[in-house]
């Protein structure tokens, strides 16, 4: 970099209000075309880490409803499941009294 035209970092917003007002005052055209360079890339550079804040943010907010959702199901499954089984023992129970014991016997006379 040259002399004094160095582009500070920090707070974006007070740098490029800095920045327009220093480029203002610089005579050299070269110098004011780089300043206008870094200028605009640092703009660029924040609003880039602003949408890339955003989209975390969002791909956050999707996975934890994703995960509240799976957690639903989860639990609806559970439920099934005891369901499926309690029916089950009472198709069994069922069974076992409508069929006597010796129904066997029956079915050879």
């Amino acid at each position: 970099m040259r002399g004094m035209s160095h582009v500070p970092h920090g707070n974006t917003a007070l740098s490029v209000k800095a920045d327009e007002e220093r480029l203002s005052t610089i005579t050299d055209e070269k110098e004011r075309k780089r300043l206008k360079r870094l200028l605009r890339n640092r703009v660029s550079a924040q609003q880039a880490r602003e949408r890339k804040k955003a989209y975390l943010a969002s791909l956050e907010h999707t996975e934890a409803q994703k995960a509240r959702h799976l957690h639903e199901l989860e639990n609806r499954v559970a439920t099934l499941e005891r369901e499926n089984q309690m029916l089950r023992q009472v198709i069994q129970t069922v069974t076992r009294k409508a069929v006597p014991p010796n129904a066997a016997d029956f079915n050879h006379m």
